[in-house]
């Protein structure tokens, strides 16, 4: 099962930004995953990648 890393901090997600909604392939694998405004994740960064857990379903997601 995947899990948040012992460092990932935990947030709510108040908004996604203008560049964030227009980036369709992204809104929806977040949205997919249960990363939407009002949602509560932990996020870790490691070099130029992020992941974001979802705090409501057993999914992350990478960024760049």
């Amino acid at each position: 099962a995947l899990s948040a890393t012992p460092d990932a901090e935990k947030f709510v997600i108040r908004r996604l930004g203008e560049t964030v909604q227009t980036d369709t392939d992204l809104m929806a694998r977040l949205a997919a995953a249960g990363v939407v405004p009002g949602s509560g994740v932990s996020a870790s960064r490691e070099n130029a990648c992020s992941t974001i857990f979802s705090d409501s379903r057993i999914s992350s997601i990478r960024t760049r």
